[in-house]
């Protein structure tokens, strides 16, 4: 409780700060025996407050909640008096209305500078609109980039900004450091109050932020070793700089993560590849499927019977919204009633609905997002139905920690559906990429003397799975995910035995892999004589690929993948475009010796150039004499305004063939003139 401006009992308010104090101020006053008067309590910026004690005996003393040096001089009397502020300030801070003193994250080992920093800092305790010191009202948290974000207060003289920033950040150009300790560090960024007000209690909001955020750390809570490492790094004179360095954390990268500081840099996109490819997941069976939540679910990577333009550019074609025949699929379409009582009911009828079809070998469950917010039974309805449905029910488990990871453990629960074997000559092709570079392959297989090809993954299914197992051997596409689904579902001893190849991409490549197979397989050599024209045309499109120059933009902690087959989709890069003629450009955002050339056959026809900010990587594209610049982004403004067309890994095909369609094709895009001609027209390149 408090009292009002007119002395008249009021409830408390537990988001207006100055309240709260005199409220608490009270409740130590009410606890002390009558020769002793609490006038005041203060926080101070540390986490730590003091005690104005009136002792009727020997003046006024200003007691430290932590370190009561004053009460102890005052012998056995001080002793009681300390033990009597104590439980008093127990058992106010163990009631929600004191909230906004409270400590927080005492069970909490690490911290770090991430997205989820604001909530674990600000722990609940501050409400937009709501909470106050004085007259200056919080306004509400701003994250652009995961090392900092800003809190607002409006008050008399206009808005505060304060910026809190990881520890040993630099502070920005204009701001002023207030607070730091080993965890983070408060900084005022903007301040329209008079000089002489801050010398005011009711004005000094940064004594009651500092405050807050001191309390939501503490000595044993550590910062993550990235995000220290992320919060500042060297230039090339030595000096600390405000400008993040890439973390290897093994996160694929994301860009269209809210609040990325490294996108401006990034022309990978690891985890929206990933993603794509999970939404693009093909059944070869005919199968029922349960999406079970709202209907906007089916917007975020929509299905459709023609091709859509996606964020990303996929590393191959997919043949999305393609179904076995005999397929079906079952919303639930949650809406407001379910979202309050529950969905259960819709979930049922879809699933008894998709077990119902005849026509379908599986029946496969998403649960999105909404159903597991509202606490939908997911788990029961599943075990139930499974036990009288007569095909298998799968579920795509989206609780786990990547899109890859939800695709292999989809592929998991169709595997272990069954795994009848018919051992029959053949060969397992794992991974490679569907279209017309694969079928030209198991062509030349053909020509080789290989029996027949049983093709999975991307496409799986028990029409996949079967033919497959009863292969001889099997060669697996040199991509990360699907060698590790191979390592783990396919290597039981049941199926072929498994290796992995360099993947045929390029001549050089193809011819290498045909003639493994050939020795796998204990083939004859078989004459290459359809290769001569094959050879011809590659000779002249390379020779015309001399006179032009590719470049890839990477960061030095990630280098490895342009040439690292498992980093990029089984793609070594750099060594295929070598191959096909072209000079290569390599823009590396780190230090100087990390140079990529070396390991490339001509490391002399290419060249590579650092950079450490945005104005240097602008500079390098204005100046460049390369005539395309890698992204898997379907638009780069970043490239098309600097007169630059982007290329991608779907240029490029499997085989001997598809290595001529794709340098067929990043001729013709070095030729085009569209963006150089009216990149002037396409805005401010940024």
């Amino acid at each position: 409780m408090g009292c009002d401006d007119h002395g008249k009992v009021s409830p408390l308010d537990p988001h207006d700060a100055r309240r709260v104090l005199l409220a608490l101020a009270g409740r130590i006053d009410s606890a002390l025996d009558t020769r002793v008067r609490c006038l005041r309590a203060v926080p101070r910026i540390d986490g730590s407050l003091y005690f104005d004690l009136e002792i009727r005996a020997g003046g006024t003393e200003r007691i430290d909640q932590l370190a009561s040096a004053e009460l102890r001089s005052l012998g056995p009397r001080g002793e009681a008096l300390r033990e009597r502020i104590s439980a008093a300030l127990s058992a106010c801070l163990a009631q929600p209305e004191f909230a906004l003193l409270s400590f927080c994250n005492r069970d909490r080992s690490r911290i770090a500078f991430d997205d989820t920093v604001v909530d674990v800092l600000l722990a609940g305790r501050f409400a937009p609109g709501r909470t106050r010191w004085f007259d200056y009202v919080f306004e509400g948290a701003f994250q652009e980039i995961p090392e900092r974000f800003d809190l607002r207060f409006l008050g008399p003289s206009g808005e505060i900004v304060f910026c809190v920033h990881s520890a040993g950040s630099a502070v920005r150009e204009g701001g002023q450091r207030v607070m730091a300790n080993h965890v983070l560090m408060l900084e005022i960024a903007a301040d329209p109050r008079p000089a002489g007000l801050r010398s005011s209690l009711a004005h000094q909001v940064e004594r009651f932020l500092g405050f807050t955020l001191s309390r939501a750390v503490h000595p044993g809570l550590r910062l993550e070793a990235a995000a220290q490492r992320s919060s500042a790094r060297v230039n090339r004179e030595g000096e600390a700089s405000a400008e993040p360095t890439m973390p290897d954390d093994g996160e694929p990268i994301s860009t269209t993560r809210w609040g990325n500081p490294h996108q401006w840099f990034q022309f990978f996109s690891d985890f929206e590849q990933e993603r794509s490819n999970l939404c693009a997941v093909e059944i070869s069976d005919p199968v029922a499927c349960v999406i079970h939540g709202e209907a906007e679910c089916g917007c975020i990577e929509p299905f459709t019977f023609t091709p859509t333009v996606e964020w990303v550019q996929p590393p191959w074609p997919r043949r999305r919204g393609l179904s076995a025949p005999g397929s079906s699929t079952h919303l639930t379409a949650l809406g407001e009633t379910e979202a309050v009582l529950g969905g259960h009911e819709k979930l049922e009828r879809a699933l008894e609905e998709a077990r119902s079809n005849r026509q379908a070998r599986l029946v496969l469950l998403n649960d999105t997002c909404l159903p597991k917010i509202i606490g939908d039974d997911v788990d029961s309805a599943l075990a139930r139905h499974r036990r009288q449905s007569p095909v298998p029910i799968v579920r795509m488990n989206t609780d786990l920690s990547s899109p890859d990871s939800i695709f292999g453990d989809l592929l998991r629960q169709v595997l272990e559906q069954g795994r009848h074997i018919e051992r029959s000559n053949g060969l397992g092709l794992v991974g490679f990429p569907a279209g017309r570079g694969r079928e030209e392959l198991i062509g030349l297989l053909t020509r080789l003397g290989v029996e027949r090809c049983a093709c999975l993954l991307p496409e799986f299914g028990q029409s996949c799975s079967k033919p497959f197992l009863g292969c001889t051997a099997g060669v697996v596409y040199p991509f990360g995910l699907y060698v590790d689904l191979a390592e783990h579902l396919l290597a039981s001893g049941e199926g072929p035995a498994l290796c992995v190849l360099p993947a045929p991409y390029g001549i050089r490549r193809s011819l290498e892999w045909l003639d493994a197979i050939r020795e796998l397989l204990g083939l004859p050599v078989e004459p290459l004589g359809w290769l001569g024209p094959v050879l011809e045309r590659w000779a002249q499109l390379s020779a015309q690929a001399a006179e032009h120059a590719l470049a890839v933009v990477v960061d030095a902690s990630q280098r490895e993948r342009l040439y690292e087959p498992r980093r990029l989709y089984g793609f070594e890069l750099l060594p295929l475009l070598e191959e096909m003629g072209f000079a290569l450009r390599v823009l590396v955002r780190g230090p100087e010796d990390s140079c990529v050339l070396s390991r490339l056959a001509e490391p002399d026809r290419h060249e590579c150039f650092f950079f450490q900010s945005t104005e240097e990587l602008d500079g390098l594209m204005s100046r460049g004499d390369f005539d395309a610049v890698y992204s898997d982004l379907s638009f780069d403004s970043r490239l098309t305004r600097k007169g630059k067309p982007p290329f991608h890994l779907g240029f490029l095909e499997l085989g001997p063939a598809g290595g001529l369609r794709g340098l067929e094709r990043l001729l013709s895009l070095c030729r085009w003139p569209f963006f150089r001609r009216y990149s002037r027209h396409l805005g401010r390149a940024t």
